[in-house]
């Protein structure tokens, strides 16, 4: 079956969602409504089915999946015949989408495979139904995944909204699950950037060198407390999430894996009690000593788990750059500040205990050290663009807009850094480098994507209606045309009766 033409139906857009920013795409919801677009929801916790419905969004617009109901159905092998042909059509893979959602991996085979062919199923006559033609959200769950699969298999188009890692409240729609390329409703090239924005972008990367403070670095790096937030992440995780809620979503943890494995719970707890061993464990910078510096992720997110999913061991990664380095090149490995309670101290002694690694306190001026470093490596961390705006040479593992800039390498092993030292670093290209910037503020909007829980500006008014005016243009240009699928439209058969 062919998609409806764009003329026969408003332009609409179908969010996908699992967490806190539900609320958000509600909010932005009604907003686009009442311009006269369609607006749709995928939800998986019940507490969002129940948010929609409270604020007037018609029950045929929401599709709420349920692993309980997809769990007592025989495995829809259609359904799996589909998803491997779509597979064939795009070169996506959906056991490498089940493998990014880092609750739904902790399930056996069978149920991970029952609940995906559910959803692809679902998730597809859902939006046949209703000649959707976009679909955006948080591209974390495997569902959400799987409706990136059907996009790209049937001409739609898909779009993961993140707030772009400049030190504004801005955020970019990218075209993926991945922040390397926004759909663009701005400048196509970076040839094509007017001049205020290249002014923009020169302030930009001024700020960056001046070490602005990203704003959702800054939120991050606030040391856990044991406030009425605290108490509510218990309450939410023990009475609600790993016992009630877990019954129906498939993304979300149970009571034996959050004591043992995300115990995020616990994060002030542990930040607090291992104060006392961080004079020990942590080191400070030999003066005049050669090193590479590889700063950890925050993990688990998306940043990691979905950006670069081959690259989840960061042990691993550290280790194969500890033994490729140089006899004379140390590696420090520097902690995420936001991860301090998260990473326990016999986590960090490992990362410690390899050979030629100083294992550098967090809280030290990651600008100071990059300047010094011979070479800055990591996995998709923002140091890799704050080391471009410094002219510094930086190797990354996961692929994002960063790579593009003129001193950034991608590499496909760790233990390719080895090679870049021993050749000449690139030369700063700094017109280069602005255009990028200018390139993706061309494409960003004001507002940011946050959370309630982690900056109730998310849910402000104010910042409700900037998100709107970002997501409306983007609809109306996907309606006219102007913004093209990521692959071809194919033929799309119908499901059987």
């Amino acid at each position: 079956m062919q998609i409806q033409s764009n003329l026969e139906v408003a332009p609409s857009v179908c969010f996908c969602s699992m967490w806190e920013r539900t609320e958000s795409w509600v909010a932005i919801g009604e907003q686009l409504t009442e311009r006269g677009l369609r607006v749709f929801h995928i939800v998986t916790p019940k507490q969002y089915l129940d948010l929609c419905l409270a604020r007037g969004v018609p029950k045929d617009h929401i599709l709420w999946l349920r692993i309980d109901e997809a769990l007592a159905q025989p495995l829809d092998e259609i359904a799996v015949r589909r998803i491997a042909e779509y597979e064939e059509r795009t070169g996506l893979s959906l056991k490498h989408f089940l493998m990014m959602d880092r609750f739904l991996r902790e399930r056996p085979w069978n149920e991970m495979l029952h609940y995906a062919a559910y959803c692809f199923r679902q998730i597809e006559e859902f939006l046949d139904r209703h000649c959707i033609n976009f679909v955006s959200g948080e591209p974390t769950g495997a569902h959400d995944l799987v409706a990136l699969l059907i996009c790209r298999a049937t001409g739609r188009h898909y779009g993961a909204p993140f707030d772009i890692r400049f030190p504004i409240q801005r955020f970019a729609i990218w075209n993926s699950d991945v922040e390397s390329s926004p759909l663009c409703t701005g400048a196509p090239t970076t040839a094509d950037v007017s001049e205020e924005e290249l002014a923009q972008a020169r302030e930009i990367w001024k700020q960056i060198r001046e070490r602005k403070r990203m704003p959702f670095l800054a939120e991050k790096a606030k040391a856990p407390g044991f406030g009425k937030r605290f108490m509510q992440s218990v309450i939410r995780g023990v009475a609600y999430r790993s016992l009630l809620r877990r019954r129906h979503d498939g993304h979300m943890y149970g009571l034996w894996d959050m004591l043992t494995v995300h115990r995020y719970h616990m994060i002030p707890v542990n930040h607090r009690m291992n104060r006392a061993q961080w004079k020990n464990l942590f080191e400070l910078p030999e003066e005049g000593e050669r090193f590479v510096l590889f700063t950890l992720n925050y993990q688990p997110e998306h940043s990691i788990d979905v950006e670069a999913p081959h690259w989840t061991n960061q042990y691993e990664v550290a280790k194969a750059l500890a033994r490729c380095l140089p006899i004379g090149v140390r590696l420090y490995v520097k902690e995420h500040p936001s991860a301090l309670g998260l990473r326990g101290p016999s986590v960090l002694r490992r990362f410690k205990r390899l050979p030629g690694v100083r294992l550098i306190d967090p809280r030290m001026d990651s600008h100071g050290l990059l300047q010094r470093a011979e070479l800055v490596a990591c996995i998709t961390g923002t140091i890799a663009m704050e080391a471009a705006a410094y002219g510094k040479h930086a190797a990354v593992l996961g692929s994002t807009f960063m790579d593009g800039f003129s001193t950034v390498t991608l590499v496909r092993h760790p233990s390719e850094v080895a090679a870049l030292l021993r050749m000449r670093p690139p030369v700063p290209d700094l017109e280069h480098d602005i255009r990028l910037v200018a390139w993706i503020l061309s494409n960003s909007f004001e507002g940011t994507i946050v959370d309630r829980i982690t900056n109730p500006v998310g849910i402000a008014p104010q910042n409700v209606m900037r998100l709107a005016e970002g997501y409306e243009r983007t609809m109306q240009w996907i309606a006219e045309g102007r913004i093209k699928p990521a692959k071809p439209s194919m033929e799309q058969a119908r499901w059987p009766a």
